[in-house]
Protein backbone atom coordinates (compact mmCIF):
# COMPACT_ATOMS: atom_id res chain seq x y z
CA UNK A 1 0.00 0.00 0.00
CA UNK A 2 0.99 3.66 -0.26
CA UNK A 3 1.80 4.01 3.46
CA UNK A 4 3.83 0.78 3.77
CA UNK A 5 5.62 0.83 0.41
CA UNK A 6 9.39 0.28 0.65
CA UNK A 7 9.97 3.14 -1.80
CA UNK A 8 9.43 6.70 -0.64
CA UNK A 9 6.12 7.99 -2.04
CA UNK A 10 4.45 11.37 -1.83
CA UNK A 11 1.63 13.47 -3.23
CA UNK A 12 2.42 17.16 -3.89
CA UNK A 13 0.44 20.08 -5.22
CA UNK A 14 1.38 22.03 -8.39
CA UNK A 15 3.45 24.37 -6.16
CA UNK A 16 5.46 21.43 -4.80
CA UNK A 17 3.96 21.52 -1.29
CA UNK A 18 3.58 18.06 0.28
CA UNK A 19 -0.05 16.85 0.56
CA UNK A 20 0.70 13.25 1.63
CA UNK A 21 3.89 11.28 2.39
CA UNK A 22 4.50 7.69 3.38
CA UNK A 23 6.74 6.28 6.12
CA UNK A 24 9.64 5.48 3.77
CA UNK A 25 9.77 9.07 2.47
CA UNK A 26 9.95 10.38 6.05
CA UNK A 27 12.72 7.88 6.88
CA UNK A 28 14.78 8.74 3.78
CA UNK A 29 14.67 12.49 4.42
CA UNK A 30 14.93 12.21 8.21
CA UNK A 31 11.77 14.15 9.09
CA UNK A 32 8.51 13.16 10.74
CA UNK A 33 5.29 13.36 8.72
CA UNK A 34 4.04 16.56 10.41
CA UNK A 35 7.27 18.41 9.55
CA UNK A 36 7.23 17.26 5.91
CA UNK A 37 3.60 18.28 5.34
CA UNK A 38 4.60 21.88 6.11
CA UNK A 39 7.40 21.93 3.55
CA UNK A 40 7.94 22.03 -0.19
CA UNK A 41 9.53 19.08 -2.04
CA UNK A 42 12.02 21.48 -3.65
CA UNK A 43 13.38 22.41 -0.18
CA UNK A 44 15.23 19.07 -0.04
CA UNK A 45 16.83 19.10 -3.49
CA UNK A 46 20.63 19.36 -3.40
CA UNK A 47 21.73 22.84 -4.61
CA UNK A 48 23.69 21.31 -7.51
CA UNK A 49 20.55 19.57 -8.81
CA UNK A 50 18.08 22.47 -8.54
CA UNK A 51 18.28 23.62 -12.18
CA UNK A 52 17.85 20.20 -13.76
CA UNK A 53 14.94 19.55 -11.37
CA UNK A 54 13.22 22.75 -12.55
CA UNK A 55 13.68 21.68 -16.19
CA UNK A 56 12.29 18.27 -15.28
CA UNK A 57 9.11 19.72 -13.73
CA UNK A 58 8.73 22.14 -16.64
CA UNK A 59 8.61 19.19 -19.08
CA UNK A 60 5.78 17.61 -17.09
CA UNK A 61 3.80 20.86 -16.84
CA UNK A 62 4.29 21.51 -20.57
CA UNK A 63 2.72 18.12 -21.32
CA UNK A 64 5.81 16.78 -23.13
CA UNK A 65 5.48 13.57 -21.12
CA UNK A 66 3.23 12.17 -18.37
CA UNK A 67 5.98 10.37 -16.41
CA UNK A 68 9.61 11.38 -15.92
CA UNK A 69 12.52 9.62 -14.20
CA UNK A 70 15.89 10.97 -13.14
CA UNK A 71 18.69 10.46 -10.62
CA UNK A 72 19.31 13.33 -8.23
CA UNK A 73 20.43 14.19 -4.71
CA UNK A 74 18.44 15.15 -1.63
CA UNK A 75 19.64 16.79 1.59
CA UNK A 76 18.51 15.02 4.78
CA UNK A 77 17.57 16.70 8.07
CA UNK A 78 21.08 15.99 9.47
CA UNK A 79 22.76 17.69 6.50
CA UNK A 80 23.75 14.42 4.86
CA UNK A 81 23.13 13.69 1.18
CA UNK A 82 21.38 10.71 -0.42
CA UNK A 83 21.29 9.75 -4.08
CA UNK A 84 17.87 8.73 -5.33
CA UNK A 85 16.18 7.49 -8.48
CA UNK A 86 13.01 9.58 -8.83
CA UNK A 87 9.86 8.83 -10.83
CA UNK A 88 7.11 11.46 -11.05
CA UNK A 89 3.65 11.43 -12.66
CA UNK A 90 1.41 14.47 -13.14
CA UNK A 91 -2.33 14.13 -12.60
CA UNK A 92 -4.44 16.78 -14.29
CA UNK A 93 -8.01 17.99 -13.77
CA UNK A 94 -10.60 17.08 -16.45
CA UNK A 95 -10.01 20.51 -17.98
CA UNK A 96 -6.25 19.93 -18.23
CA UNK A 97 -5.03 22.08 -15.32
CA UNK A 98 -2.29 20.42 -13.17
CA UNK A 99 -3.71 18.90 -9.98
CA UNK A 100 -1.20 16.62 -8.23
CA UNK A 101 2.34 15.29 -8.66
CA UNK A 102 2.71 11.65 -7.52
CA UNK A 103 6.38 10.87 -6.87
CA UNK A 104 8.31 7.76 -5.95
CA UNK A 105 11.93 7.91 -4.77
CA UNK A 106 14.35 5.06 -4.17
CA UNK A 107 17.53 5.53 -2.19
CA UNK A 108 20.38 4.43 -4.52
CA UNK A 109 23.20 5.82 -2.39
CA UNK A 110 24.60 2.29 -2.12
CA UNK A 111 24.68 2.04 -5.92
CA UNK A 112 26.36 5.40 -6.24
CA UNK A 113 29.01 4.59 -3.65
CA UNK A 114 29.72 1.33 -5.42
CA UNK A 115 29.97 3.00 -8.82
CA UNK A 116 32.36 5.59 -7.41
CA UNK A 117 34.41 2.90 -5.75
CA UNK A 118 34.74 1.08 -9.10
CA UNK A 119 36.49 4.12 -10.52
CA UNK A 120 38.78 4.56 -7.51
CA UNK A 121 40.09 1.26 -6.29
CA UNK A 122 39.75 -2.38 -7.28
CA UNK A 123 40.72 -3.44 -3.78
CA UNK A 124 38.21 -1.12 -2.18
CA UNK A 125 35.59 -2.38 -4.64
CA UNK A 126 36.24 -5.96 -3.61
CA UNK A 127 35.21 -5.16 -0.04
CA UNK A 128 32.06 -3.42 -1.23
CA UNK A 129 31.47 -6.28 -3.66
CA UNK A 130 31.12 -8.73 -0.78
CA UNK A 131 29.24 -6.37 1.54
CA UNK A 132 26.88 -4.88 -1.05
CA UNK A 133 23.21 -5.16 -0.16
CA UNK A 134 22.52 -5.93 -3.85
CA UNK A 135 23.50 -8.82 -6.10
CA UNK A 136 26.77 -8.23 -8.02
CA UNK A 137 27.86 -10.30 -11.04
CA UNK A 138 31.23 -9.99 -12.83
CA UNK A 139 31.34 -11.29 -16.39
CA UNK A 140 33.98 -11.40 -19.13
CA UNK A 141 33.21 -8.55 -21.53
CA UNK A 142 34.06 -10.58 -24.64
CA UNK A 143 32.66 -14.05 -23.92
CA UNK A 144 29.91 -13.08 -21.46
CA UNK A 145 31.00 -15.85 -19.05
CA UNK A 146 30.36 -15.07 -15.37
CA UNK A 147 33.68 -15.03 -13.49
CA UNK A 148 32.49 -14.01 -10.02
CA UNK A 149 29.36 -13.28 -7.98
CA UNK A 150 28.71 -12.18 -4.42
CA UNK A 151 26.52 -13.77 -1.75
CA UNK A 152 23.48 -11.69 -2.68
CA UNK A 153 23.88 -12.79 -6.31
CA UNK A 154 23.55 -16.39 -5.09
CA UNK A 155 20.36 -15.50 -3.21
CA UNK A 156 18.85 -13.57 -6.10
CA UNK A 157 19.55 -16.21 -8.78
CA UNK A 158 18.96 -19.25 -6.57
CA UNK A 159 22.34 -20.64 -7.68
CA UNK A 160 25.66 -21.13 -5.89
CA UNK A 161 28.83 -19.35 -6.99
CA UNK A 162 30.08 -22.64 -8.37
CA UNK A 163 26.95 -22.98 -10.52
CA UNK A 164 27.23 -19.37 -11.70
CA UNK A 165 30.94 -19.59 -12.59
CA UNK A 166 31.32 -20.04 -16.35
CA UNK A 167 27.60 -19.58 -16.98
CA UNK A 168 26.91 -17.03 -19.73
CA UNK A 169 25.37 -13.86 -18.31
CA UNK A 170 22.57 -14.02 -20.93
CA UNK A 171 21.42 -17.31 -19.39
CA UNK A 172 20.24 -15.28 -16.40
CA UNK A 173 17.45 -13.85 -18.57
CA UNK A 174 14.41 -15.39 -20.33
CA UNK A 175 15.35 -16.64 -23.85
CA UNK A 176 13.02 -14.16 -25.55
CA UNK A 177 14.66 -11.21 -23.77
CA UNK A 178 18.31 -12.31 -23.91
CA UNK A 179 18.98 -11.02 -27.44
CA UNK A 180 17.62 -7.57 -26.63
CA UNK A 181 19.84 -7.38 -23.54
CA UNK A 182 22.83 -8.57 -25.59
CA UNK A 183 22.43 -5.76 -28.13
CA UNK A 184 22.15 -3.20 -25.36
CA UNK A 185 25.19 -4.39 -23.44
CA UNK A 186 27.34 -4.99 -26.55
CA UNK A 187 26.91 -1.30 -27.38
CA UNK A 188 27.65 -0.44 -23.77
CA UNK A 189 30.86 -2.54 -23.80
CA UNK A 190 31.94 -0.88 -27.05
CA UNK A 191 31.61 2.58 -25.50
CA UNK A 192 33.08 1.44 -22.17
CA UNK A 193 30.69 3.60 -20.11
CA UNK A 194 28.23 3.10 -17.26
CA UNK A 195 24.69 2.02 -18.08
CA UNK A 196 21.48 1.22 -16.24
CA UNK A 197 18.42 -0.69 -17.38
CA UNK A 198 15.56 -2.79 -16.12
CA UNK A 199 15.39 -6.47 -16.94
CA UNK A 200 14.04 -9.83 -15.77
CA UNK A 201 16.12 -12.74 -14.49
CA UNK A 202 15.17 -16.40 -14.32
CA UNK A 203 15.92 -18.06 -10.99
CA UNK A 204 17.03 -21.67 -10.82
CA UNK A 205 13.47 -22.73 -9.89
CA UNK A 206 12.12 -21.02 -13.02
CA UNK A 207 10.50 -18.06 -11.24
CA UNK A 208 10.98 -14.59 -12.73
CA UNK A 209 12.32 -11.60 -10.78
CA UNK A 210 12.28 -8.00 -12.12
CA UNK A 211 15.63 -6.28 -11.55
CA UNK A 212 17.35 -2.99 -12.21
CA UNK A 213 20.89 -3.42 -13.52
CA UNK A 214 23.65 -0.83 -13.17
CA UNK A 215 26.66 -2.01 -15.20
CA UNK A 216 30.21 -0.73 -15.64
CA UNK A 217 33.07 -1.90 -17.86
CA UNK A 218 36.34 -2.17 -15.92
CA UNK A 219 39.77 -3.72 -16.26
CA UNK A 220 40.21 -6.52 -13.72
CA UNK A 221 43.68 -8.12 -13.67
CA UNK A 222 44.22 -7.06 -17.25
CA UNK A 223 40.85 -8.44 -18.34
CA UNK A 224 37.95 -6.32 -19.57
CA UNK A 225 34.93 -7.19 -17.46
CA UNK A 226 31.34 -6.13 -16.98
CA UNK A 227 30.42 -5.43 -13.35
CA UNK A 228 26.65 -5.64 -12.97
CA UNK A 229 24.76 -4.58 -9.82
CA UNK A 230 21.34 -6.26 -9.79
CA UNK A 231 18.63 -4.80 -7.57
CA UNK A 232 15.46 -6.78 -6.94
CA UNK A 233 12.68 -4.29 -7.78
CA UNK A 234 9.73 -6.59 -7.06
CA UNK A 235 8.62 -4.29 -4.22
CA UNK A 236 9.20 -1.23 -6.41
CA UNK A 237 7.02 -2.73 -9.15
CA UNK A 238 4.29 -3.36 -6.59
CA UNK A 239 4.65 0.26 -5.47
CA UNK A 240 4.36 1.42 -9.10
CA UNK A 241 1.20 -0.66 -9.47
CA UNK A 242 -0.13 1.03 -6.34
CA UNK A 243 0.91 4.40 -7.77
CA UNK A 244 -1.02 3.74 -10.99
CA UNK A 245 -4.01 2.58 -8.97
CA UNK A 246 -3.83 5.77 -6.92
CA UNK A 247 -3.68 7.92 -10.06
CA UNK A 248 -6.71 6.14 -11.51
CA UNK A 249 -8.58 6.49 -8.22
CA UNK A 250 -7.78 10.20 -7.94
CA UNK A 251 -8.79 10.76 -11.55
CA UNK A 252 -12.09 8.96 -11.01
CA UNK A 253 -12.74 10.79 -7.73
CA UNK A 254 -11.98 14.14 -9.33
CA UNK A 255 -14.40 13.43 -12.19
CA UNK A 256 -17.08 12.30 -9.74
CA UNK A 257 -16.56 15.44 -7.66
CA UNK A 258 -16.98 17.59 -10.78
CA UNK A 259 -20.25 15.83 -11.55
CA UNK A 260 -21.34 16.21 -7.93
CA UNK A 261 -20.62 19.95 -7.98
CA UNK A 262 -22.63 20.29 -11.19
CA UNK A 263 -25.49 18.40 -9.56
CA UNK A 264 -25.45 20.78 -6.58
CA UNK A 265 -25.02 23.94 -8.64
CA UNK A 266 -27.72 23.20 -11.20
CA UNK A 267 -29.82 20.05 -10.92
CA UNK A 268 -30.68 20.40 -7.20
CA UNK A 269 -30.72 24.20 -6.84
CA UNK A 270 -33.25 24.79 -9.62
CA UNK A 271 -36.15 22.66 -8.21
CA UNK A 272 -35.49 24.15 -4.78
CA UNK A 273 -35.76 27.67 -6.15
CA UNK A 274 -39.08 26.67 -7.75
CA UNK A 275 -40.41 25.22 -4.44
CA UNK A 276 -39.44 28.36 -2.51
CA UNK A 277 -40.76 30.72 -5.19
CA UNK A 278 -44.16 29.03 -5.56
CA UNK A 279 -44.50 28.65 -1.77
CA UNK A 280 -43.99 32.41 -1.36
CA UNK A 281 -46.46 33.15 -4.17
CA UNK A 282 -49.05 30.83 -2.62
CA UNK A 283 -48.62 32.49 0.79
CA UNK A 284 -49.11 35.97 -0.72
CA UNK A 285 -52.17 35.01 -2.77
CA UNK A 286 -53.94 33.01 -0.08
CA UNK A 287 -53.02 35.32 2.78
CA UNK A 288 -55.42 34.61 5.64
CA UNK A 289 -57.68 32.40 3.52
CA UNK A 290 -55.98 29.13 4.51
CA UNK A 291 -57.97 27.16 7.05
CA UNK A 292 -56.79 25.19 10.04
CA UNK A 293 -53.14 24.17 10.02
CA UNK A 294 -52.66 24.89 6.30
CA UNK A 295 -50.86 28.24 6.86
CA UNK A 296 -48.49 26.62 9.35
CA UNK A 297 -47.80 23.74 6.96
CA UNK A 298 -47.05 26.16 4.12
CA UNK A 299 -44.57 27.98 6.39
CA UNK A 300 -42.84 24.64 7.06
CA UNK A 301 -42.47 24.14 3.30
CA UNK A 302 -40.90 27.60 2.87
CA UNK A 303 -38.53 27.19 5.84
CA UNK A 304 -37.52 23.69 4.75
CA UNK A 305 -36.78 24.87 1.21
CA UNK A 306 -34.65 27.77 2.42
CA UNK A 307 -32.76 25.48 4.83
CA UNK A 308 -32.05 22.96 2.08
CA UNK A 309 -30.92 25.76 -0.25
CA UNK A 310 -28.49 27.04 2.41
CA UNK A 311 -27.19 23.50 3.03
CA UNK A 312 -26.52 23.00 -0.69
CA UNK A 313 -24.73 26.35 -0.93
CA UNK A 314 -22.57 25.47 2.09
CA UNK A 315 -21.86 22.03 0.66
CA UNK A 316 -20.85 23.51 -2.69
CA UNK A 317 -18.43 25.87 -0.96
CA UNK A 318 -17.09 22.93 1.08
CA UNK A 319 -16.36 20.83 -2.02
CA UNK A 320 -14.57 23.76 -3.72
CA UNK A 321 -12.46 24.72 -0.68
CA UNK A 322 -9.54 22.40 -1.46
CA UNK A 323 -9.01 23.76 -4.98
CA UNK A 324 -8.94 27.36 -3.78
CA UNK A 325 -6.43 26.60 -1.00
CA UNK A 326 -3.72 26.36 -3.67
CA UNK A 327 -3.96 30.16 -4.28
CA UNK A 328 -1.61 31.19 -1.48
CA UNK A 329 0.02 34.50 -0.61
CA UNK A 330 1.11 36.42 2.49
CA UNK A 331 -2.00 37.24 4.54
CA UNK A 332 -2.12 39.60 7.55
CA UNK A 333 -4.48 37.83 9.94
CA UNK A 334 -5.14 41.09 11.86
CA UNK A 335 -6.77 42.57 8.74
CA UNK A 336 -8.72 39.37 8.15
CA UNK A 337 -10.21 39.47 11.67
CA UNK A 338 -10.95 43.21 11.34
CA UNK A 339 -12.94 42.60 8.14
CA UNK A 340 -14.84 39.69 9.71
CA UNK A 341 -15.79 41.80 12.75
CA UNK A 342 -17.11 44.51 10.42
CA UNK A 343 -19.29 41.94 8.63
CA UNK A 344 -20.60 40.60 11.96
CA UNK A 345 -21.14 44.05 13.50
CA UNK A 346 -24.96 43.69 13.63
CA UNK A 347 -24.77 40.35 15.47
CA UNK A 348 -22.17 41.78 17.83
CA UNK A 349 -24.40 44.75 18.72
CA UNK A 350 -27.58 42.66 19.06
CA UNK A 351 -25.95 40.18 21.49
CA UNK A 352 -23.71 42.67 23.33
CA UNK A 353 -20.68 40.54 22.44
CA UNK A 354 -17.29 41.70 23.72
CA UNK A 355 -14.53 40.51 21.38
CA UNK A 356 -10.84 41.00 22.12
CA UNK A 357 -8.03 40.16 19.73
CA UNK A 358 -4.30 40.06 20.42
CA UNK A 359 -1.59 40.69 17.86
CA UNK A 360 -1.81 38.12 15.06
CA UNK A 361 0.93 37.07 12.63
CA UNK A 362 1.11 36.94 8.87
CA UNK A 363 0.67 33.52 7.25
CA UNK A 364 0.97 32.07 3.77
CA UNK A 365 -2.66 31.28 2.94
CA UNK A 366 -5.72 31.85 0.79
CA UNK A 367 -7.07 35.19 2.10
CA UNK A 368 -10.74 34.51 1.30
CA UNK A 369 -10.64 31.17 3.09
CA UNK A 370 -9.02 32.71 6.17
CA UNK A 371 -12.04 35.06 6.24
CA UNK A 372 -14.46 32.13 6.04
CA UNK A 373 -12.50 30.35 8.79
CA UNK A 374 -12.67 33.21 11.29
CA UNK A 375 -16.24 34.17 10.34
CA UNK A 376 -17.43 30.62 11.10
CA UNK A 377 -15.51 30.40 14.39
CA UNK A 378 -16.61 33.83 15.67
CA UNK A 379 -20.23 33.34 14.47
CA UNK A 380 -20.37 30.03 16.34
CA UNK A 381 -19.03 31.66 19.49
CA UNK A 382 -21.78 34.32 19.27
CA UNK A 383 -24.53 31.80 18.38
CA UNK A 384 -23.77 29.31 21.20
CA UNK A 385 -23.49 32.03 23.86
CA UNK A 386 -25.99 30.72 26.40
CA UNK A 387 -27.92 33.24 28.51
CA UNK A 388 -25.39 36.02 28.95
CA UNK A 389 -23.60 38.32 26.52
CA UNK A 390 -20.84 36.44 24.73
CA UNK A 391 -17.21 37.09 25.59
CA UNK A 392 -14.76 36.07 22.86
CA UNK A 393 -10.98 36.29 22.83
CA UNK A 394 -8.77 35.64 19.79
CA UNK A 395 -5.07 34.97 20.32
CA UNK A 396 -2.03 33.37 18.69
CA UNK A 397 1.34 32.08 19.81
CA UNK A 398 4.29 30.42 18.11
CA UNK A 399 4.25 26.62 18.12
CA UNK A 400 6.68 23.92 17.06
CA UNK A 401 4.73 23.30 13.85
CA UNK A 402 3.97 26.96 13.00
CA UNK A 403 1.44 29.32 14.60
CA UNK A 404 -1.26 28.17 17.04
CA UNK A 405 -4.46 30.28 16.95
CA UNK A 406 -7.17 30.13 19.64
CA UNK A 407 -10.75 31.43 19.62
CA UNK A 408 -11.98 31.24 23.23
CA UNK A 409 -15.60 31.90 24.18
CA UNK A 410 -17.73 32.00 27.34
CA UNK A 411 -20.69 30.13 25.87
CA UNK A 412 -22.40 26.80 26.51
CA UNK A 413 -19.24 24.75 25.83
CA UNK A 414 -18.65 21.49 23.99
CA UNK A 415 -18.88 18.15 25.86
CA UNK A 416 -15.47 16.39 25.54
CA UNK A 417 -17.09 13.28 24.02
CA UNK A 418 -18.29 15.38 21.07
CA UNK A 419 -14.98 17.22 20.44
CA UNK A 420 -14.35 15.26 17.21
CA UNK A 421 -17.96 14.95 16.04
CA UNK A 422 -18.48 18.70 15.68
CA UNK A 423 -15.99 18.81 12.78
CA UNK A 424 -17.93 16.26 10.69
CA UNK A 425 -20.15 17.60 7.96
CA UNK A 426 -23.89 17.90 8.80
CA UNK A 427 -23.23 16.75 12.40
CA UNK A 428 -25.12 18.81 14.99
CA UNK A 429 -25.30 18.66 18.80
CA UNK A 430 -28.50 20.70 19.07
CA UNK A 431 -31.82 20.95 17.23
CA UNK A 432 -32.36 23.72 14.67
CA UNK A 433 -35.11 25.11 16.88
CA UNK A 434 -32.49 25.67 19.61
CA UNK A 435 -29.67 26.91 17.38
CA UNK A 436 -30.18 27.44 13.61
CA UNK A 437 -27.56 26.29 11.10
CA UNK A 438 -26.67 23.63 8.53
CA UNK A 439 -23.93 21.68 10.32
CA UNK A 440 -21.32 22.56 7.66
CA UNK A 441 -19.47 25.47 9.32
CA UNK A 442 -16.94 23.60 11.49
CA UNK A 443 -16.48 20.88 8.86
CA UNK A 444 -15.53 23.67 6.45
CA UNK A 445 -13.13 25.12 9.05
CA UNK A 446 -11.46 21.71 9.37
CA UNK A 447 -11.11 21.35 5.60
CA UNK A 448 -9.67 24.86 5.19
CA UNK A 449 -7.11 24.38 7.97
CA UNK A 450 -6.01 20.92 6.79
CA UNK A 451 -5.77 22.05 3.16
CA UNK A 452 -3.33 24.69 4.41
CA UNK A 453 -1.19 22.05 6.17
CA UNK A 454 -2.52 22.71 9.70
CA UNK A 455 -4.81 20.96 12.19
CA UNK A 456 -7.84 22.03 14.24
CA UNK A 457 -9.34 20.80 17.51
CA UNK A 458 -11.70 21.77 20.35
CA UNK A 459 -10.93 22.05 24.08
CA UNK A 460 -13.06 22.88 27.14
CA UNK A 461 -12.66 26.52 28.15
CA UNK A 462 -11.35 27.54 31.58
CA UNK A 463 -14.41 27.51 33.87
CA UNK A 464 -17.02 27.51 31.08
CA UNK A 465 -17.20 27.96 27.35
CA UNK A 466 -14.85 26.36 24.84
CA UNK A 467 -11.61 26.91 22.97
CA UNK A 468 -11.37 26.28 19.22
CA UNK A 469 -7.69 25.94 18.32
CA UNK A 470 -5.97 25.56 14.97
CA UNK A 471 -2.43 25.70 13.59
CA UNK A 472 -1.05 27.12 10.34
CA UNK A 473 2.51 26.78 9.01
CA UNK A 474 4.83 29.77 9.16
CA UNK A 475 5.50 31.48 5.81
CA UNK A 476 8.86 30.82 4.15
CA UNK A 477 11.47 33.65 4.12
CA UNK A 478 10.52 34.34 0.48
CA UNK A 479 6.83 34.72 1.43
CA UNK A 480 7.71 37.11 4.26
CA UNK A 481 9.91 39.23 1.96
CA UNK A 482 7.22 39.53 -0.74
CA UNK A 483 4.28 40.34 1.57
CA UNK A 484 3.46 43.65 3.26
CA UNK A 485 0.93 45.09 5.70
CA UNK A 486 0.76 45.47 9.43
CA UNK A 487 -1.30 44.32 12.40
CA UNK A 488 -4.78 45.64 13.11
CA UNK A 489 -5.48 44.00 16.48
CA UNK A 490 -8.22 45.49 18.62
CA UNK A 491 -11.45 45.09 20.56
CA UNK A 492 -15.08 45.01 19.41
CA UNK A 493 -18.01 45.24 21.76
Amino acid sequence: SFENAAAGMCLTGPDGRFLAVNHSMCSMLGYDKTALLQRNFADFTHPDDVEKSKDWVAQLLAGKTSVLSMRKRYVRSNGGTIWADVSTSLLREPGGAPLYFITQIRDVSDHKRLEDALLQSEKKYRTLFEKSTNAVFIADAETGAIVDANRNAEKLSGRSREELAGMNRLQLHPPGEAERYKQHFDEHVRRGDVTASEAVIVRKDGSLVPVRISASVLELNGRKTIHGIFEDISESRRAETEQRRLIEELTRTNAEMAQFNHLIAHDLQEPLRMIISYSEMLAKRCGGKLAGDAAEFLEYVEDGGRLMQKMLQDLMFYTHAGARAAELKGVDMNKVVARVLAVLQMSIKETGAVITCGRLPEVNANEAQMGHLFQNLISNAIKFRGDGAPGIDISCEEAEDGYAFTVRDSGIGIPPQFADRIFKIFQRLHTREEYPGTGVGLALCKKIVEDHGGRIWAEPGPGKGSRLCFTLPKPSPEDEKDAGGGPEAGTAG
